[in-house]
């Protein structure tokens, strides 16, 4: 039986993109015929309100008006466009981590930049019970403007780059954010400051763990001796170690609870065990030692559309 899927990326993905032969691939062993779609900003694309509906769409990114045109429709949505909307944010995958009994930094909820200025270092230390923090955007991924903070200096350096960072975003295409998908309403919720707790066990390593419907389908230690941050894209390196269970229990429990079908779930080493700090419903897969996609497609051969 031949299927029809489309997989959606950010109009700002590089077309010379190596992953799309490795998803091409995958989809037609499996017995899919893949379609690719770009989109610019939250809107829906015309080409894609116009073309016949498949039987799956993989979304490569957060545009939630996509998702929810499709899902709407009554195709199957990886992943669904509720779930994609709590991981996005931080500070709501906190929550509902929290209400599931699941091990997760705490984290405060969402201050605008002056808001956090006016809070101040001192106060915020006191927030926390440590002299040390992490401060990030409720919206990001990459490890883009996650600071740890250590001095008010440090403190007011990081808010300014959040703040260049929020205008930017803002003073994109029409007010949204075009790789993200987000209305002006969203990067102003997205440019909100967190500050979670520091785990000083996990400076400069973690561990990402891939999950596809409640099956572990890959697994890296994250590292980076000049950084507390690990991820490849901020300067890390990876390598594989073996998965402990405990790790591979948490990441499906919190894929489940998130709602998500695929997902990056990433674990930091706690002084008696492990916590997750985030969840990724867009997952990287070019560290991987697994071919995901083939996992991805491999998985959805089964199912019934």
């Amino acid at each position: 039986m031949i299927r029809r899927a489309y997989i959606v990326y950010p109009d700002s993905t590089p077309r010379k993109n190596n992953a799309f032969g490795w998803f091409e691939e995958a989809a037609l062993e499996n017995g899919f015929i893949p379609e690719f779609f770009f989109y610019k900003g939250a809107s829906l694309p015309s080409e894609l309100a116009q073309a016949p509906l498949p039987n799956i769409v993989l979304m490569r990114g957060y545009n939630l008006a996509i998702g929810r045109y499709f899902e709407k429709k009554g195709v199957r949505v990886i992943n669904p466009s509720q779930a994609m909307e709590w991981c996005r944010d931080k500070y709501r995958t906190f929550l509902k981590l929290s209400d599931a009994a699941l091990p997760t930094p705490w984290t405060s909820s969402p201050m605008s930049i002056e808001q956090a200025g006016k809070r101040g270092f001192d106060s915020l230390c006191d927030c926390v019970g440590n002299s040390r923090f992490i401060l990030k955007q409720n919206f990001g991924s990459k490890g883009e403007n996650v600071y740890l903070i250590t001095s008010g200096k440090c403190f007011d350096e990081a808010l300014g780059e959040c703040e260049k960072t929020l205008q930017k975003r803002l003073a994109q295409g029409n007010g949204e954010d075009i790789e993200n998908g987000c209305s002006k309403e969203e990067i102003i919720r997205g440019g909100a400051i967190l500050v979670q707790k520091y785990i000083e066990n996990s400076y400069g390593k973690d561990i990402r763990v891939w999950v596809m419907r409640e099956k572990v389908v890959g697994h890296i230690l994250r590292y980076n001796a000049n950084s507390f941050k690990s991820n490849f894209a901020a300067g890390g390196s990876f390598r594989q170690i073996p998965l402990p269970p405990e790790c591979a229990s948490l990441a499906i429990s919190a894929t489940r609870t998130m709602g998500l079908d695929f997902a990056g779930i990433d674990l930091l080493y706690d002084s008696d065990g492990f916590t997750i700090c985030e969840v990724n419903g867009n997952p990287g897969f070019r560290t991987c030692p697994t071919d995901l996609p083939r996992a991805i497609f491999s998985t959805l051969r089964n199912e019934t559309y």
